[in-house]
């Protein structure tokens, strides 16, 4: 049976425990899907994206841990199975795997909506809470992964 827990990734590669105290990793692992998920939010100098494009031409331009086949983060396979945390309130995430997020501002997901490809979800770590916007123009954060082990 296959491990579930998070794997914390260091900036040299080194996997530790997500239960290490540390927080200077620069991504997390999760060996049950394959995903990981950087540590940082995708942001303009420390501010938020004015578009979603925006957003997902960061990710794409990312050069992490020596991958550049970086994308923003799905909804439904890694914000809603990773990241956010119903259990949690403001914010709704593991601080112990994404200790810095903002949560000044929405994070763009890289989903679109189903009916519309002008339109995407948007996540709010205050809440927790998931919404459509009918226009990628409104401003954001996002959060890289990539497939690293299938």
């Amino acid at each position: 049976m296959q491990d579930t827990t998070p794997i914390k990734v260091l900036a040299d590669g080194t996997e530790v425990p997500a239960t290490d105290p540390r927080t200077d990793h620069v991504a997390v692992l999760f060996p049950d899907t394959g995903w990981m998920v950087a540590r940082q939010a995708l942001s303009n100098e420390g501010e938020a994206y004015d578009t979603a494009d925006e957003v997902d031409a960061a990710a794409q331009a990312l050069r992490l841990l020596g991958f550049n086949d970086w994308l923003n983060a799905p909804l439904d396979e890694v914000w809603l199975r990773h990241v956010l945390k119903h259990d949690r309130y403001d914010p709704a995430v593991d601080t112990n795997l994404f200790p810095d997020l903002p949560r000044d501002d929405w994070f763009w997901t890289g989903t679109t909506t189903p009916w519309s490809a002008a339109s995407a979800f948007l996540v709010s770590l205050d809440s927790g809470v998931v919404h459509s916007y009918a226009r990628r123009y409104l401003s954001g954060f996002g959060l890289a992964c990539r497939r690293a082990r299938q």
